[in-house]
């Protein structure tokens, strides 16, 4: 169970009143004013309340590019958690939304990677999920010439089975890459 706190209490209010664009925005404007609120979103995130951390991946997805620094004490929880047998689509999908702006400890990249490439090779990884997938193995394979093969190897072989046009030009500048 999360720790109750004011900041978690009306962000669970938020997230439990309703599912809309809007709300998230409302959710993200709230948390985006300090890291005390942004820590009491990520405990919703993680309360073990099926629906509510649904809803709670959608702001915190939205908050990778503006508060990056904010996730570092949450990287490894959020990395374990990725993959993890009953996540809603949208809990990975938001995710690795927000972890392809954050600068992933040395430490945490094998793991990160592992299950990126295995979201990637995966036929019942949804779509938005395998292209952040490629993004994010892109990023951490720059650096390691060997891992960067290996990942353009895994996108040919990916491009052999029909995928979306989004798909398709993110890999092309993936496979571009020296």
């Amino acid at each position: 169970m999360a720790p109750i706190n004011k900041h978690y209490d009306i962000i669970y209010k938020l997230i439990e009143a309703e599912h809309s664009k809007a709300q998230k925005w409302k959710i993200v404007n709230y948390v985006k004013e300090g890291q005390d609120r942004f820590d009491a979103l990520v405990e919703c995130f993680f309360c073990g309340e099926y629906r509510i951390c649904q809803r709670a991946a959608w702001p915190l997805g939205e908050m990778g590019q503006p508060k990056p620094e904010w996730f570092k004490k949450h990287l490894p929880r959020l990395i374990k958690n990725l993959g993890k047998e009953g996540n809603h689509d949208s809990i990975n999908r938001n995710t690795l939304r927000l972890l392809q702006f954050i600068v992933i400890p040395e430490d945490l990249e094998g793991l990160l990677l592992d299950q990126c490439l295995l979201f990637l090779v995966s036929p019942d990884s949804p779509i938005a999920v395998k292209s952040l997938s490629m993004t994010i193995a892109a990023k951490i394979s720059k650096s390691h010439p060997e891992l960067l093969e290996e990942l353009k190897m895994i996108i040919r072989e990916q491009l052999e089975y029909p995928q979306s046009p989004g798909f398709i030009g993110r890999a092309k500048k993936i496979l571009k890459l020296k």
